[in-house]
């Protein structure tokens, strides 16, 4: 859990230095993925077990790109318990 704070905090320093300097067009690209990690710590915070979905869908995205068979369904299944 600490590791998503840091990242959280980490990526939107970031932004604001890429803010600073200009460098406007990578911004947003940051933030989604601060507030990815936002939405994955409040999951955790809220149910200790989310951290096996979101195994389970690092595992489905390693697979698919491997170039393996996935079952899309599966994956339908982790995203409509949150």
């Amino acid at each position: 859990m600490a590791l998503l704070m840091m990242r959280v905090s980490e990526l939107c320093q970031d932004a604001l230095l890429l803010l600073e300097n200009d460098r406007v067009a990578s911004v947003p690209i940051l933030l989604r993925s601060a507030l990815e990690s936002y939405v994955d710590l409040m999951c955790l915070i809220n149910n200790a077990d989310y951290v096996e979905e979101m195994n389970k869908s690092f595992d489905f995205h390693k697979k698919k790109f491997k170039g393996e068979k996935v079952n899309f369904r599966e994956l339908m299944n982790i995203s409509t318990k949150f």
